[in-house]
């Protein structure tokens, strides 16, 4: 049992005295008391502890997925288990766009590749908000996309984003230069 001071600092503690099994113990306990600014801070500030053992990393990331923080999941998601792998996608799905990194985009290129068209789309809707100083990242975006996609799904992404947008000439110009 840890004792409750502060999880993050007993952790430290655990681990500069090399007892990695209180440390994880301290771990789980605050994630068992729902001490949600702590775990964040633990899932930060001890990733690379938490990413050498599995069952940590899968009881990290279900917690983060279950408070909603999808953003933080994400540093965990090459070391938990397929069916996790499966709810963090659906997570990834629902929340807002503007907060997405590519990082997602490869993820969903790996495990749902029939919702990439749909992703991308929204990505650029929510971009394109932020003005023109965002259209070199999101022509960047749509052809990190394209590797994930055939020829004719790309062609025809593209295709839409021209229908969408095309009073954004100089966006239009950008991402028509990704066709061939």
């Amino acid at each position: 049992m840890c004792i409750r001071d502060s999880y993050v600092t007993m952790v430290g503690y655990y681990i500069e005295a090399k007892d990695y099994d209180k440390a994880k113990e301290c771990i789980k306990e605050a994630i068992d008391k729902d001490s949600h600014d702590e775990v964040l801070m633990m899932s930060l500030k001890y990733r690379n502890f938490i990413l050498q053992d599995r069952e940590l990393s899968n009881k990290v990331t279900k917690y983060l997925l279950d408070v909603g923080d999808v953003l933080d999941a994400r540093n965990f998601y090459n070391n938990i288990d397929d069916d996790l792998k499966d709810l963090y996608i659906e997570k990834v799905l629902e929340v807002g766009y503007e907060y997405y990194t590519p990082d997602f985009l490869y993820t969903i290129c790996e495990k749902r590749p029939e919702k990439v068209r749909e992703f991308v789309l929204k990505y650029v809707e929510s971009k394109l908000k932020d003005g023109p100083t965002f259209y070199d990242h999101i022509t960047w975006f749509i052809e990190e996309a394209k590797k994930c996609m055939s020829r004719e799904e790309f062609s025809k992404l593209l295709d839409e984003i021209e229908v969408r947008h095309y009073k954004k000439r100089k966006f239009i110009e950008k991402i028509s230069s990704l066709r061939g």
